[in-house]
């Protein structure tokens, strides 16, 4: 299993949902913990099916992002959907595993209600607010086939170049 990258066809599709809970999703599931985990990227915390070339309603999300990799803990969101969004919105800069070396700046709901099966197939729902909520936001959209070059508020930057424009804020 490998991260597929922009442009693929397969990152551009809404997902299917998943039908069976059964000993291949949760294999699944594990090898894409073990990619967030040893991924050269540090900063990946979620992970969608489409992403590692899965057609699967499915994603990984880091629950602790800031976390040594050994001590991550992973939630398993099957079949999401966002049920509810605050009017509150903030625009960040965005990465993706699947846009490597680029940032844009996305606006999204400062907090979310997501409705998901977990593993066992039980249907559960989970607020999420600030870096959280932006994390379910983005990695539905990606089930939904969307990118965040779609949704882009501006140009995108190279980390290098971020950074630089984040050194130039605090001393500005």
């Amino acid at each position: 299993m490998k991260i597929v990258t922009n442009p693929n066809k397969i990152l551009n599709q809404p997902t299917r949902k998943v039908a069976k809970f059964d000993d291949n999703l949760h294999r699944t599931v594990r090898e894409m913990e073990e990619i967030l985990r040893n991924q050269r990227n540090p900063e990946g915390v979620g992970l969608s099916a489409n992403q590692v070339g899965l057609d699967l309603r499915l994603a990984v999300v880091r629950l602790n992002p800031d976390e040594q990799d050994s001590a991550a803990h992973f939630l398993t969101i099957i079949n999401p959907e966002i049920t509810s969004r605050s009017t509150g919105q903030e625009g960040e800069y965005e990465g993706c595993l699947s846009i490597p070396n680029q940032y844009g700046p996305v606006v999204r709901s400062k907090a979310v209600t997501v409705r998901f099966q977990n593993l066992k197939g039980e249907t559960l729902t989970i607020k999420a607010t600030d870096f959280l909520a932006r994390i379910f936001q983005h990695e539905i959209d990606h089930l939904d086939g969307e990118l965040i070059t779609a949704r882009s508020a501006g140009p995108f930057l190279t980390e290098t170049e971020l950074e630089e424009k984040f050194r130039e804020k605090k001393s500005g």
